[in-house]
């Protein structure tokens, strides 16, 4: 399901000739229910220059890096006059720690497991986010991002897609300002 750039010769040695491979985002099995989110998100675009309202901050599920709360903690640093829908997984270690940070500032909304992810993601003008299939469904919403690789395997796909400039690739949190600030608003 991943982006790569040599996406069609990736497999070559590794399979027949004869085999039929379904590769790249085209043939990812996302959730159809985001086929109405890039509906919505494509009626309402907004065609001259826009301001950045609203963010969804989601590092994965699990987050065990603890991403999320050093992301909501450099955004308190930073001080952007935005609002944030901080989202975690229920399996999330620091969830508790995350929650009481966020309700300590006005523009911080704090969804543990949401049902309404899919809104989040269909209102926001921005996403902070790791790699994997997030950003693919990122993508396909064509919801810009701000990523930041957690794991391994996602590196080379994040690079690849900041080549075809379908994000904004971060390699230290710490980058985040100079991300935001240079996003084409």
């Amino acid at each position: 399901h991943n982006y790569y750039t040599n996406l069609e010769c990736r497999y070559d040695a590794l399979v027949s000739k004869d085999c039929k491979k379904l590769l790249g985002p085209k043939h990812a099995l996302l959730n159809p229910a985001l086929d109405e989110v890039r509906r919505y998100r494509l009626e309402h675009k907004v065609e001259s220059a826009r301001e950045i309202k609203r963010v969804v901050v989601f590092m994965g599920g699990a987050d065990v890096g603890n991403f999320t709360l050093r992301v909501v903690q450099q955004l308190l640093n930073i001080n952007f006059a935005v609002m944030f829908d901080v989202v975690v997984g229920s399996s999330n270690a620091n969830k508790n720690e995350i929650n009481q940070l966020c309700h300590s500032h006005d523009n911080f909304i704090y969804h543990e497991q949401p049902k309404n992810y899919y809104h989040l993601l269909a209102q926001a003008d921005l996403a902070i986010g790791a790699g994997g299939v997030s950003q693919l469904e990122r993508t396909y919403i064509q919801l810009s991002s701000i990523v930041l690789s957690i794991a391994a395997n996602q590196i080379n796909t994040i690079k690849d897609m900041f080549v075809k400039k379908y994000l904004i690739s971060i390699k230290d949190i710490s980058m985040l300002e100079v991300a935001f600030n240079n996003i084409d608003k």
